[in-house]
Parts: structure tokens; sequence; C-alpha cells
């Protein structure tokens, strides 16, 4: 059970409801941070923009200049688009074709809830438990037929959801520490995910020579083979299984259609 913050009084001992009392509310579902991070990175047309073309000619260089060429090329004739497969190589090396990207995915993740937060780990903790709290309160105010009578309206029912709003907050938070927090490379790894699972969508297979050869050429990095592309695959295989079902909202021209049809 919580301990009490100091932030509340002490409420009366007959109004105390007990823990099983307590409504749980909604937790954010355990693919939405990388549903939001890839949403950011789906940016439909950004070919048409001047500078995106000129990136996305430039990883062509590198890639024709490390010869990987022929990689591209059966890629791109087992059924990959071009354009998609350059933006996703992008994202995975930190070279996204969409400029407004440049300092989020050009530089190091937060590596500590400080850094994420603005908190500490002992503030971290606290903050929520004055949020969870706050929705304990709220909820059995809400519950007093004299006020919450006046949440059955139109214009008032809104106010009815802020235990639920909080409580999934809280969730978020949490779900936003365990995957950001810890990380220099979750952004690269989500990138390269959608890579390696855009080319299995489009031809039914991981094809690790081929996508080891990209990802080699354009981070220059002759000793990144199709067994390094294996072993990645194994070691982010609970985040390639999160992200899976989100891969055609990186490949629809309609964000909000794909959205809906998942």
């Amino acid at each position: 059970m919580r301990r009490r913050s100091k932030g509340f009084s002490k409420a009366p001992k007959q109004h105390k409801r007990s823990a099983s009392a307590r409504p749980t509310g909604p937790a954010v579902n355990p693919s939405s941070i990388e549903l939001a991070l890839l949403l950011c990175m789906s940016r439909p047309n950004s070919s048409e923009c001047e500078e995106s073309r000129k990136r996305l000619a430039a990883l062509e260089s590198e890639i024709t200049s490390h010869a990987a060429k022929v990689a591209l090329e059966r890629l791109l004739a087992a059924g990959c688009d071009r354009g998609s497969l350059l933006r996703s190589l992008g994202l995975s090396c930190g070279k996204p074709v969409d400029f407004i990207l440049d300092n989020w995915l050009t530089k190091t993740g937060p590596q500590s809830l400080q850094v994420l937060f603005g908190l500490n780990n002992r503030a971290f903790s606290a903050m929520k438990n004055l949020l969870l709290e706050a929705a304990d309160r709220i909820d059995g105010i809400n519950r007093r037929f004299e006020f919450g009578v006046l949440l059955t309206v139109p214009h008032l029912r809104m106010f009815w959801g802020i235990p639920g709003l909080l409580q999934g907050y809280v969730s978020l938070l949490d779900l936003a520490a365990k995957r950001l927090a810890g990380g220099a490379h979750f952004y690269r790894n989500l990138g390269k995910g959608i890579l390696t699972l855009y080319v299995k969508q489009q031809t039914g297979r991981f094809r690790d020579e081929q996508v080891s050869a990209l990802l080699a050429a354009v981070r220059d990095n002759d000793k990144y083979d199709a067994g390094n592309q294996r072993d990645w695959r194994e070691e982010q295989k609970d985040l390639l299984a999160r992200i899976a079902p989100l891969i055609p909202v990186f490949t629809s021209d309609s964000v909000r259609t794909a959205i809906e049809n998942l």
C-alpha cells in the first residue's frame, strides 16, 4: 500500500477507502512509446522537400561508394520502395532524411531520469505518488452524489475522467522511464527495427545479408555483416515484437487510416 504523501492532509478516518476500492484507471499500451516515436518518424511526402531529396541522394551515394549498390537493387527488386527503404535506413544510422529530426536522432538519447524528466529518482517517485493520491481524492469527490450529479451533464462530463487520466499519465511516465531513460541506443534501435521489419514486410524475409550491407555502408563499418544483424535481431526481439504491428504506419500514405486499421 502506498504511503500517504505529505502533500495532502490526512483524510478523516471514516472516509478512508481501501486499496482494493481504488480505481485502477487506464494504463497505456506497452507499445505506446514506440508508436509515438514512429509517428514522429513517419512523415509522408518528406521526399518532396529539396533538403530531403539531397539527403536521399547522399545516402545512395554512400551506398554506391561502399560497394553496396547490389544489395540495394536486390531489395528494390524484391518489393521494397526506394524512398521508404532509404528513409528507414537513415533513421537506423542517425542520418534522417527529414531535417526536423536532426536534433533528436543525431544526438545521444537520455541517460537518466534527470535528463528525461528533470527529476531525480526520489523526486520522480514522489511526484507519481502525489498524482495517484490526487486521482484517489478526486475520484472520491466525484462519487459523492451532491457533486457527482453535476458531472453527468454534457459540458461538465469531461471532469469525471480526471482520475483515470492521472493514473494513465503515471503509467506513461513509468513506461517512458523504462524505455527512454537508460538508452543512448534506443532511437537508433527503433530506426533499425523499422528498417528490418519494413524489409521483412515487403519481401517476406529478413534478408540479413542485404540489410547488413546497407547498414555497413552508411555507418562506414565494413565489419558489420549478416551474422551481426541476426545477433541484433535476437537481442532486440522484444522491441521488434512491439513494433511489428506498427510498420503499416510508416509505409501508409495516410497515418490516420493506418492507425485506425491497427
